[in-house]
């Protein structure tokens, strides 16, 4: 993640990407009681901790039941915001 990206534009590229749905094994991430530990901790940031949920969209793919997976990988892909995020956090 770019150490330029302040905490406000990490929240709107998370929600922005949330909107269409959560990313594949979404609990296994917000779950993850070691990055849970980490943050409060405050050995990780919340900022770095919503930076590796943004990276897990295009590393894990969305998972959604109630909608078409392709369909929002193929919006994911080319989606303009979507391709600034990707570039933002180097994914």
């Amino acid at each position: 993640m770019s150490k330029n990206v302040s905490h406000k534009q990490i929240l709107s590229d998370f929600m922005y990407l949330s909107e269409k749905g959560p990313s594949d094994d979404f609990c296994g991430t917000t779950c993850d009681s070691e990055l849970l530990l980490s943050v409060l901790k405050k050995d990780v940031s919340l900022a770095d901790a919503l930076a590796t949920l943004i990276t897990s969209y295009w590393t894990k793919g969305y998972d959604c039941a109630a909608c078409d997976v392709d369909v929002l990988h193929t919006w994911r892909d080319t989606d303009n915001r979507c391709q600034r995020i990707k570039r933002r956090y180097g994914i």
